[in-house]
């Protein structure tokens, strides 16, 4: 009995100090760089005197804020069966230049959609807490809501749709893409 207080001491011991050991918190700050002073450079001025990193900085918001414009009408595309066998099928809306609606789903080898498959649901929901009836409509309001497939976030429980998401609706937007 005492042999195994002992080595289960021993073990805690070993955990917490290979805990602290491993700890990268870093509490010291890094002191600052001078700045380079490379030859030419005028300082980070151009030759008309403006400050070239406030430009590059204002250059990097405006491209970060824009928005991509799409050309109007209607774009559909579909990846080949994953895996499992399911195809995912995309069709998008554009008006004014925006999506204005997308519609997506999965379509198995006789064309039954996944998010109307209750058995297939059931089982991801017990799985993930997530399922087809939930995901896609948020993958979809995402998409219209940042107009980018590439701002869209992962869906926790829904990782491979949302990959699926993300490829069919880039190839379905290739010819939208002003």
């Amino acid at each position: 009995m005492k042999n195994k207080k002992l080595i289960f001491v021993l073990i805690i011991s070993l955990l917490i100090s290979s805990l602290v050991g491993c700890n990268t918190n870093n509490d010291q700050a890094e002191p600052e760089r001078p700045a380079e002073n490379i030859p030419g450079d005028n300082n980070g001025m151009d030759q008309n005197g403006n400050d070239q990193n406030q430009m590059d900085q204002n250059n990097n918001m405006d491209n970060e804020t824009s928005m991509k414009k799409y050309k109007d009408g209607e774009y559909e595309a579909e990846l080949d069966p994953d895996e499992r066998g399911w195809r995912s099928v995309v069709k998008i809306e554009v008006e004014n230049n925006e999506i204005t609606n997308v519609d997506y789903d999965e379509f198995d080898e006789n064309d039954k959609k996944k998010s109307e498959d209750e058995e297939y649901n059931k089982t991801w929901k017990s799985a993930s807490d997530i399922d087809a009836t939930e995901a896609y409509p948020q993958l979809e309001e995402e998409l219209i809501k940042t107009q980018d497939v590439d701002q869209i976030e992962t869906i926790t429980g829904a990782t491979g749709s949302t990959e699926n998401f993300k490829e069919v609706v880039s190839k379905a937007l290739e010819d939208a893409t002003q």
